[in-house]
């Protein structure tokens, strides 16, 4: 399972993914590494997203099914496009993938003011909270952030590899090509991802569900979620 961003802050993959701890009781045994730059782990330079796909990929084993939210979606595309034969399935959770929807304005528009907060010339705590309120980010239910890492957080955000400016085609094409199962969830509460899901489902055959969170972390509606990614990848264990 790989969490988003962005870097600097306290939350890696065990609070990211906390609710989904409980899937242990139901057999999955679950590996959730904090990304270079979160949590405990150094940063190894500003975010990228095929950059920590090549140790994502390495994670995999032999076979794994595969998650990825936030901006951990786009790394977990490109993980399973770097290694799709160790890719039982796909899961994305409200990933940023503006490229799958050029077509649609209000994505695009959305995509735009992505940009133009990360590209705005303000302090990182208020970059930070500019976008924590687009992407609505519920910081009550999350390890909050000293105002050190806040300030790295800002930073975080005005250094990565932009979602916006990323073009995954080649990964989807590769997933596709490979018959990977994929999953695409969001939370109900933005139109944006909602048509993301949509698009992704269509393009790759796979399925699109809401989890209604009323914001960015479905994950974190445990018995909901937790019941859809079981089900999802215990069917795909059955059909193999």
């Amino acid at each position: 399972m790989i969490h988003g961003g962005p870097q600097g802050g306290p939350v890696g993959g065990a609070e990211a993914f906390k609710k989904q701890k409980a899937l242990a009781d139901r057999g999955w045994q679950l590996v959730l590494p904090d990304r270079p730059g979160h949590a405990r782990s150094p940063s190894r330079g500003p975010e990228d997203m095929e950059l920590d796909a090549v140790w994502a990929a390495e994670l995999l084993g032999a076979s794994s099914h595969l998650v990825g939210h936030s901006y951990g979606g786009l790394v977990a595309l490109a993980a399973a496009a770097r290694r799709p034969a160790a890719v039982k399935s796909l899961t994305l959770i409200e990933a940023p993938l503006f490229f799958v929807a050029k077509d649609d304005p209000d994505v695009q528009a959305d995509r735009a003011e992505q940009e133009r907060i990360v590209a705005a010339d303000m302090d990182p705590i208020q970059r930070l909270m500019a976008f924590g309120a687009f992407a609505r980010i519920p910081r009550e239910e999350l390890e909050p952030p000293t105002r050190e890492q806040m300030i790295a957080m800002g930073q975080g955000l005005a250094r990565m590899r932009s979602p916006g400016g990323w073009e995954g085609g080649d990964a989807v094409r590769i997933v596709n090509g490979a018959k990977i199962p994929v999953l695409f969830v969001t939370g109900g509460w933005s139109p944006r991802f909602d048509a993301i899901g949509r698009r992704v489902a269509e393009i790759t055959g796979g399925r699109h569900e809401i989890v209604e969170s009323g914001h960015h972390f479905p994950q974190l509606n445990e018995a909901s979620f937790n019941n859809v990614l079981d089900s999802f990848m215990r069917g795909v264990e059955e059909r193999n």
